[in-house]
């Protein structure tokens, strides 16, 4: 496994005091952050961010018009993604976790549009080199598609494609709840990226059971778990600590 930490934990002028802090940490960065305007970053831009980006998150981040579901607004969704695939595959950032929750409202529409939209969005994915990792994100963030680990890898399965694969989020298995061991054991062969997170991204809290429960069912795995939390009230000590406390539960020494 590789270790990495999502960028929303700290403000943008804080990058390279949080780098220094968590030095062997890769980055999971969420793009617009850096780049407001997706559409106008040129490859040069985004090389000069590839030394330790290993992923992209937030990839709607802004962009509420921008739906899966809906007659037109599918196909707006789709060319604004495969502009994100670009500038990551050029930023050396394989894996790009879709959640964005208010995004994909499904409402009345039929769920084989979902199912159809993230086919052609593994297609777009896997000609530029970079895997779409879905996730589930659970009713209380307001959406009402793909609320659980389980219904993610069924979506990931119908729609077979390498570009499409899931990402696991310990805090969407804190608040869904149920058997976690289990849950794990169904959806780990589809899983492709993982987040290191609280419900409502709040700091790491290493006595909540899911986490030894994931570390375990993380035996074997190769790609990278990723610490995800907001901003702390504490700033840059707090993420630090939150940073050695997934380290000790998932990166355990020998």
């Amino acid at each position: 496994m590789k270790s990495a930490v999502s960028n929303i934990a700290w403000d943008v002028d804080e990058d390279a005091a949080a780098l220094a802090r968590l030095e062997t940490a890769a980055i999971e960065a969420a793009p617009t952050r850096w780049w407001p305007d997706l559409m106008k970053v040129t490859r040069e831009e985004a090389l000069a961010r590839a030394d330790k980006v290993c992923g992209f998150q937030a990839l709607l981040f802004g962009r509420p018009e921008l739906q899966v579901f809906g007659p037109d607004q599918g196909r707006a969704c789709l060319d604004y993604l495969a502009r994100v695939c670009d500038v990551a595959s050029w930023c050396g950032a394989r894996t790009l976790v879709f959640g964005s929750p208010r995004n994909r409202i499904r409402g009345t529409h039929d769920r084989q549009q979902g199912t159809a939209f993230f086919r052609e969005l593994g297609n777009i994915a896997a000609e530029r080199g970079v895997v779409i990792c879905v996730e589930a994100n659970p009713a209380v963030y307001g959406g009402d598609y793909l609320l659980t680990s389980r219904e993610v890898a069924e979506l990931v399965a119908e729609v077979d494609s390498p570009g499409v694969r899931m990402n696991l989020d310990t805090g969407e298995l804190t608040t869904n709840g149920g058997d976690v061991a289990a849950i794990l054991r169904e959806v780990m062969p589809l899983v492709t990226h993982v987040h290191v997170s609280e419900p409502f991204l709040a700091p790491l809290n290493p006595a909540n059971p899911v986490h030894e429960a994931t570390a375990e069912a993380l035996r074997g795995y190769q790609g990278f778990v990723s610490l995800e939390m907001k901003a702390p009230e504490g700033g840059l000590p707090v993420v630090e600590q939150c940073w050695k406390e997934m380290l000790r539960i998932y990166f355990p020494e020998p």
